[in-house]
């Protein structure tokens, strides 16, 4: 698979690719950066004189950089150096730095020579893809150069296409070649045993419930809004809210405005397009909207458009509702960092996928909305029963502090490729 794959699949993919940036202003924006991660790789790595072990990680997107926050602190904590290979530009623009990361890099072509190169300068102790995206030789060249290759917060979902005869044929080398998977659930570890035998996989939890937990400590103190629009507010909090989920709950909540006063919105939407805000501002231009970026000139708006990026987690400790976007298109956002504070969790149907989202429903820490209808029907619920709000609530808290520890475990799994001695003694 990985000869086919290295000398036929992504170099069609990479021609094809190529040929599109040059009617696409983005994809060019995307490709042309990752010309020059070797040699920033290698720049780094020549001023860099320390000896300490390192651990190259890839994460996909800035929501998977976030589930990893604290396990990157905890590293830290362990004197290790940390690089990371991130694939979304737009993440990557958002983040570039991070004060417990030593590097962030753009994730190069995934050609042998590429990664060969990159190995030898940077000589990781390990290897860490978080989540769900692997690329062959990313992994491939690590394993030939005996570096251990891991995969934590993994998912394999009933919905996923990676049951599929033809994929699993695919993607069986790839998880064999993993040293372990670490599983989000015992579910998951089944499903890992079950449809890729050979690979070795192990239950270990999910690293966002310790990030979330570690957010909402680090973020006690943090003030976004003056207290006057909050107090006396009954605040609902829309996280990652997609086109597909206005559609359902926009006309649900504007019911809910005016039956209520004292009702407040804040929307952080999943994407920062002006024609996307505007939109939601002319339809609650009635109740009064005004943008995150013009706080200045709050008085009495009623909706509060966050437009700007990395500060929704902290946001749901003004919450009394929270509504998780995604849950009407492609599967949900991260229903546990409204969890967390304790209050309960509104979503569309798309929820299978997370199996927090899932398992959180049947722990009693949320409701599932279907329609406009019902989104009503819920948010008035929960507006008039405060006894019923503080129970789904904590026992959405409950669930969220249950499975913290996750990062402890790994840093344990690891000792031997954090101690120096073992660490720097890769022979390539």
């Amino acid at each position: 698979m990985y000869f086919f794959y290295s000398f036929f699949i992504y170099p069609l993919f990479f021609i094809i690719i190529h040929i599109a940036a040059i009617f696409n202003k983005q994809i060019r924006k995307a490709l042309l950066p990752r010309y020059h991660v070797v040699s920033i790789v290698s720049n780094w790595s020549m001023k860099n004189k320390n000896k300490k072990p390192l651990a190259l990680i890839h994460t996909s997107s800035m929501g998977e950089f976030e589930h990893i926050k604290f396990l990157l602190k905890k590293l830290k904590e362990n004197d290790v150096q940390i690089v990371i290979t991130f694939f979304s530009p737009s993440g990557y623009e958002h983040i570039k730095t991070h004060p417990d990361v030593d590097l962030i890099i753009y994730t190069p072509f995934d050609f042998q020579f590429v990664w060969k190169k990159i190995y030898r300068l940077l000589n990781p102790a390990f290897v860490v893809f978080a989540k769900h995206e692997t690329w062959p030789n990313y992994i491939h060249s690590a394993k030939k150069l005996n570096i251990p290759v891991f995969i934590i917060n993994a998912a394999l979902p009933s919905e996923s296409s990676r049951f599929e005869p033809i994929i699993r044929l695919l993607y069986r080398p790839i998880y064999r070649s993993f040293n372990v998977i670490y599983a989000v659930s015992e579910k998951h570890l089944l499903n890992f045993n079950k449809y890729y035998p050979g690979s070795r996989a192990e239950y270990v939890g999910d690293s966002k419930f310790d990030q979330v937990l570690n957010r909402k400590l680090s973020t006690k103190n943090k003030e976004y809004f003056p207290k006057k629009w909050i107090n006396n507010a009954f605040i609902i909090v829309l996280g990652s809210v997609h086109t597909e989920d206005t559609k359902i709950i926009f006309p649900a909540l504007d019911d809910l405005m005016r039956q209520y006063n004292n009702v407040k919105l804040i929307i952080a939407p999943h994407f920062l397009h002006k024609n996307y805000i505007d939109d939601m501002t002319r339809y609650f231009h009635k109740r009064g909207v005004l943008l995150y970026k013009n706080l200045t000139n709050l008085t009495d708006q009623r909706v509060m458009i966050i437009d700007k990026m990395g500060i929704l987690a902290d946001l749901y400790k003004y919450g009394d509702i929270a509504f998780v976007g995604g849950s009407f298109k492609q599967g949900i956002h991260n229903v546990m960092e409204a969890a967390i504070y304790g209050i309960p969790v509104i979503h569309g149907p798309k929820h299978q996928i997370a199996h927090e989202a899932a398992v959180l429903n049947n722990y009693g820490g949320s409701i599932i909305i279907s329609s406009t209808n019902e989104a009503y029907n819920a948010f008035n619920l929960l507006y008039n029963n405060d006894r019923q709000r503080k129970e789904i609530g904590e026992k959405a808290e409950k669930f969220a502090l249950k499975n913290t520890g996750t990062a402890e475990i790994l840093i344990k799994n690891w000792q031997t490729f954090l101690q120096p001695d073992l660490a720097n003694n890769n022979n390539f």
